[in-house]
């Protein structure tokens, strides 16, 4: 966070309303948080206009043996933002190699690129994904870094040199999980009414990887990816859904389909 009113309201936000442990957040000294404007059509999409700000700073080298010192065997590290913490590009790899050696399983949202998915974002994304257990793109992040037009071929050809679960967010079309290039699992969208679609994206990988963190097999983990999506793209409260409700509806929207 940045050191200024808006980064105090961000932090007391997330613990007093939120409910989350904010005992890890680092503030930056001196800097301005960062900020997004989500410019929201009619039909829910929306176009993000951001400025950095303290997000330049970030870097996993600063605490990064303290943040490796919480990791244990069994955990589950996720990775997004990418894009928006433009130092960890070239620290990420050597990162994500200690956090394995640790015994943790490894997730990655790269999200999208400003600049459109250019050849040297695409190598070093390329480059960083054989470090991750799972992936979890949306079709035009997929398609736009493989070079495909189908969420077929790009899963095909994106599984030549990564091995891992792709999970992949489909919008109404719900979720699909790839491996070698294959379909192993797949889940229908929960119908909802859109207000905004803004944070779905992050909403699913949290409902997804809660399912794995659990041990559940991968429909239900889509399932729930779907779920936590939908809840987030119709609440205009924009308050977390609690994972036992969450799943509990997950459950119920199985039996009906």
């Amino acid at each position: 966070m940045g050191d200024d009113l808006a980064g105090e309201k961000i932090l007391s936000e997330l613990h007093e309303i939120q409910n989350l442990n904010c005992n890890f957040v680092r503030k930056e000294n001196s800097s301005i948080t960062g900020f997004t404007i989500s410019l929201i059509r009619n039909d829910g999409e929306r176009l993000f206009l951001s400025s950095l700000g303290h997000q330049k700073l970030f870097s996993l080298n600063h605490g990064k043996e303290d943040l490796l010192e919480l990791i244990k065997d069994g955990d589950l590290v996720h990775v997004s933002g990418f894009f928006m913490l433009p130092r960890i590009r070239h620290e990420l790899q050597s990162f994500v190699s200690k956090v394995k050696k640790k015994g943790a399983d490894t997730s990655f949202d790269p999200g999208w690129d400003p600049e459109g998915f250019g050849k040297d974002t695409k190598s070093i994304i390329r480059s960083n994904l054989p470090k991750f257990d799972y992936f979890e793109p949306d079709l035009v992040e997929m398609t736009a870094l493989a070079s495909v037009r189908s969420p077929e071929g790009a899963a095909k050809k994106i599984s030549q040199d990564y091995p891992g679960i792709i999970a992949l967010k489909e919008g109404k079309n719900g979720s699909r999980a790839f491996q070698n290039g294959k379909v192993v699992a797949r889940a229908k969208a929960i119908p909802s009414r859109v207000s905004d679609t803004t944070g779905a994206g992050d909403s699913f990988d949290a409902g997804f990887l809660s399912g794995i963190l659990e041990g559940y097999d991968l429909p239900l983990c889509l399932k729930l990816g779907n779920t936590a999506a939908s809840i987030t793209i119709s609440e205009k409260s924009r308050s977390l859904p609690d994972f036992r409700k969450l799943f509990d509806y997950a459950m119920y929207q199985s039996t009906q389909n």
